[in-house]
């Protein structure tokens, strides 16, 4: 009897925090239940609040909505460059020292155990220099282009880093794909968790894996051995 407690118990606490949501209801409120969209949903308000008060400065001008397309555009290749070369990334040994970063030990895990949802966000500290990255990037935008083009960016880019958060969170749940994008980015990193790991390298698009020849045909492509296990992984060839 006790035993069966304690057993509901942990089931009732996992079923909340750690199995994936099932329903859309139940992943918006599991989504915002972690610290990382916590944080990055308060610095998409802070980004905001920076656009209005620029607007209300009277220092606005149409050109700068062409910040957001830039960040549109930049966004796929930026979330394949940052999979292979940090996330991918292997432990390197220096001396009697090895080196590994926080974030790259996280994602072996979350391939190894793709369904532990605590593993899908990234880690806190990683937000923070998220973070620091889009404050970076503002003040050289505002000092070569202006305040306006500063807000735009810098809006696009916390909208740009939540709306990674939420597509890679909503992916890994079991709540429906109830449009054409969802369905197009699940099965697409499904195939990167699954079947072939060097494949299928976007989260939010498929844009730079089909530019940059990353997007394969699923049915052509063998099953990786190393797909649970990214430190036994070889690293993978040039492509031509």
């Amino acid at each position: 009897m006790i035993g069966r407690l304690i057993r509901r118990g942990i089931s009732m606490r996992v079923n909340r925090r750690e199995i994936p949501a099932r329903t859309l209801g139940q992943a918006t409120q599991q989504f915002w239940s972690y610290s990382s969209p916590q944080i990055l949903g308060v610095w998409l308000l802070v980004a905001g609040v920076v656009l209005v008060v620029t607007v209300a400065a009277a220092e606005w001008t149409w050109w700068a909505l062409a910040g957001a397309v830039v960040v549109a555009l930049v966004q796929p290749f930026l979330e394949w460059t940052l999979h292979i070369f940090v996330l991918h990334d292997k432990p390197v040994q220096v001396g009697n020292r090895v080196f590994d970063t926080v974030v790259a030990q996280d994602h072996r895990k979350h391939h190894a155990d793709p369904r532990y949802v605590p593993l899908v966000f990234i880690p806190r500290r990683w937000v923070g220099y998220l973070v620091l990255t889009t404050v970076v990037v503002y003040g050289l935008v505002y000092v070569h282009l202006g305040a306006a083009a500063a807000a735009v960016v810098l809006v696009a880019q916390s909208l740009a880093a939540l709306g990674y958060e939420w597509t890679h969170f909503y992916i890994h749940s079991d709540a429906p794909a109830k449009n054409r994008y969802i369905k197009v980015v699940r099965r697409a990193h499904r195939n990167h968790h699954y079947r072939n790991p060097d494949n299928w390298l976007g989260i939010t698009s498929p844009v730079a894996d089909l530019l940059l020849g990353t997007y394969p045909e699923p049915r052509a492509t063998p099953v990786s051995p190393y797909a649970k296990d990214l430190l036994r992984a070889p690293i993978p060839e040039p492509r031509r």
